[in-house]
């Protein structure tokens, strides 16, 4: 007796097959192929949400308040627009439970983020939450504490640019670590494009419920000063990221960073990436030999000249004894033309380098494929 049999559906083959369908279009398609698929195409489909006008936060509003169990499936929450987030129609997405939303990136291009602080502070308590970016926020002291009080315990990753109003007029303890001790939420890395005596000030406040004790990376778009070092005191012997803008002979000051072994160099606006190799000589050969990876980012690669080029990076190994990776992150200009950008990467791959063979040099870009750096970076 012959036994008809139907098609076989595996789940694990279903998400393997679905892991490389990409476009959002191919996703819903593949969640409409048959019953089996639902589960494994909604997954993928509501995994990371981005977005980026009214019209798409109301639709998924209203898909959420629909079908409730897709909220389990969103990991990843990205909202970034122009308008005025107090009347973006975000109060209505921010009521849906996110059982495992990992990961909360709120930007505002044109405005910022305290006016809706009410709105986006369910979002902010989500327990599941671990990283956390909320670009740009302004306020006053007790605005900023109001803002973060009842934000998860969990979180482990926070990017916040930050403007505090009458700074000046505000008396800021002293850093200690006894103040860092009784702060409930334990960063792991931190980011911030704010003025430095905003940042230090906001991390230094009791008020803040961040402590930096234990922290391991750091990303910071100004130079590193004494101030910043005092609150890092907690965090100078577990930092060992380190990003942000060489400046001359003040990079001196990492010799305070006494675990760090890779160096993140930022684009500073006025210099490009050779000014940048010039600048991280200029640091403490103890912080030197230290480290095993650099990465240069945001140069726009049109413009770089491989000879020069060729000739830095092969003499990177005569002042960092220990490297043994650098990444240079290209970016092309704006407006860039096509056949331009297709010609410099043919130069650049047919090029001769003369490279130390201990050194492994990646490229990433918005162009080419993208090569994944060898550890986690913020």
């Amino acid at each position: 007796m012959s036994v008809q049999r139907g098609p076989l559906h595996i789940p694990e083959l279903l998400n393997l097959t679905l892991s490389f369908v990409h476009a959002r279009r191919d996703l819903r398609a593949c969640a409409l192929v048959s019953r089996a698929w639902v589960h494994p195409g909604q997954s993928r489909l509501f995994s990371s949400i981005n977005i980026h006008l009214i019209a798409q936060c109301e639709a998924l509003s209203a898909a959420l308040e629909t079908s409730s169990h897709l909220a389990a499936f969103v990991k990843t929450l990205v909202i970034r627009f122009d308008e005025d987030p107090q009347f973006f129609p975000l109060r209505r997405l921010a009521a849906v439970s996110f059982p495992h939303l990992t990961t909360l990136e709120l930007v505002a291009t044109t405005h910022e983020w305290m006016g809706a602080a009410d709105v986006i502070a369910p979002l902010l308590a989500i327990p599941s939450l671990i990283s956390v970016t909320v670009d740009p926020v302004i306020g006053t002291w007790d605005q900023l504490a109001r803002m973060w009080d009842g934000c998860s315990a969990n979180i482990r990753h926070l990017s916040c640019d930050l403007v505090i109003k009458s700074l000046a007029h505000v008396h800021v303890p002293p850093a200690s670590d006894s103040v860092g001790m009784h702060k409930r939420i334990q960063l792991e890395s931190f980011k911030s494009k704010a003025f430095p005596a905003d940042s230090v000030s906001w991390l230094r406040d009791p008020r803040c419920p961040f402590s930096v004790r234990g922290l391991k990376a750091l990303r910071i778009f100004f130079k590193i000063g004494q101030d910043l070092l005092d609150v890092l005191s907690p965090a100078l012997d577990t930092i060992t990221i380190i990003s942000f803008v060489a400046h001359g002979a003040r990079a001196h000051h990492l010799t305070h960073l006494r675990a760090v072994t890779q160096l993140d160099i930022l684009n500073n606006w006025h210099a490009g990436l050779f000014h940048n190799f010039r600048m991280i000589r200029l640091m403490d050969p103890d912080v030197r030999n230290r480290i095993l990876a650099i990465r240069f980012q945001e140069e726009e690669f049109p413009q770089v000249d491989l000879p020069v080029l060729d000739t830095e990076l092969s003499t990177l190994h005569e002042h960092f004894q220990h490297l043994r990776v650098v990444v240079l992150s290209l970016r092309p200009p704006e407006n860039f033309n096509t056949q331009e950008v297709e010609l410099f990467w043919k130069d650049f791959r047919a090029y001769r380098w003369n490279l130390d063979p201990s050194i492994i040099v990646r490229c990433n870009s918005e162009v080419e494929p993208y090569i994944p750096w060898y550890t986690q970076m913020l």
